[in-house]
């Protein structure tokens, strides 16, 4: 197989954030936006009470009980409410013990007040996310406040990560804030057939998830979502009925090496997928090249 057509995911993934400008990968990355977009492809999403431009009208008085407040435009800006209580939640890895439950009692010193939460929100307004990553400049920023899912009461959610191409899942993989916190992670096929990468910096959990009873609808979920995108990750998550939309991510990781796994496999097997024209195909080899150059004299 020529090199150039044996590129990694992450390779590829770089080609887009320099050459891709196509008008739905910004669609994509807005997390308001792309409710409306799945809602119209048959998809739930998580419902949004209220969504604004100026976090000084947020209702802080008739909020749920348990909601997250967060910014349409960049990553892991999400503050939660749970009960009478607001915190910076970020990626929720610090709100999380081992056993995938909420903690909050380490976390009591950062409770945050209204106040706090307006600045916070008004600095992610002003705020652009990595605008190396093209498709996220040109979302109108705004802030949206939404259900908190949960399986069951105060236990964290699964992420379900479809790696999608052209409306086909190739993999799924499995992660929570409290996997991320033991370094863990595991990939599946579409049949639920354990996909283990001969070398991985994250390893597998002792106990591997359960198929979910709604696999073969989330699958179909996710190729409708993905039908028109060359390459989208597709996140949902679920409560004890259903699954929902997550987020569509068309950057994961960010195009970094030995992404999603340091199993250079596996990378390639995932890249391979990735249906590109030959001048595309081309000009992601060439930036790979100078990529590895660049690594070289950095050295």
């Amino acid at each position: 197989m020529p090199a150039f057509n044996n590129l990694t995911l992450a390779a590829k993934i770089r080609w887009r954030m320099k050459y891709d400008r196509n008008p739905l990968l910004t669609l994509t990355q807005d997390k308001l936006a792309v409710k409306k977009y799945a809602a119209e492809r048959g998809v739930p999403s998580a419902e949004v009470f209220f969504s604004t431009t100026n976090p000084e009208t947020i209702p802080f008085e008739d909020l749920p009980e348990k909601c997250f407040i967060k910014a349409n435009h960049g990553r892991n800006w999400n503050i939660l409410k749970y009960g009478e209580y607001y915190f910076d939640f970020k990626d929720g890895e610090h709100f999380i013990n081992h056993s995938g439950h909420y903690d909050f009692e380490k976390n009591t010193e950062i409770f945050l007040k209204p106040e706090h939460i307006i600045f916070l929100c008004s600095k992610w307004l002003q705020s652009r996310y990595r605008p190396i990553e093209w498709a996220y400049n040109n979302i109108s920023p705004a802030i949206l406040v939404e259900k908190l899912i949960e399986p069951k009461p105060g236990k964290e959610t699964l992420d379900y990560r479809c790696y999608t191409f052209r409306g086909k899942v190739a993999a799924i993989s499995i992660g929570s804030p409290s996997m991320r916190m033991k370094n863990e992670n595991v990939f599946f096929d579409t049949e639920w057939n354990n996909i283990t990468p001969k070398n991985n910096f994250e390893k597998e959990p002792e106990i591997i998830p359960e198929k979910p009873p709604f696999l073969n609808e989330l699958v179909e979920a996710a190729g409708k979502l993905g039908k028109d995108v060359d390459f989208v990750r597709i996140d949902f998550f679920a409560d004890s009925r259903q699954f929902y939309l997550s987020e569509m991510t068309i950057y994961p990781n960010g195009g970094q090496d030995n992404r999603p796994t340091s199993d250079d496999g596996l990378n390639r097997f995932l890249g391979r997928h990735w249906k590109m024209s030959l001048f595309e195909l081309l000009q992601a080899y060439w930036l790979e090249i100078s990529h590895k150059n660049d690594i070289l004299k950095a050295k």
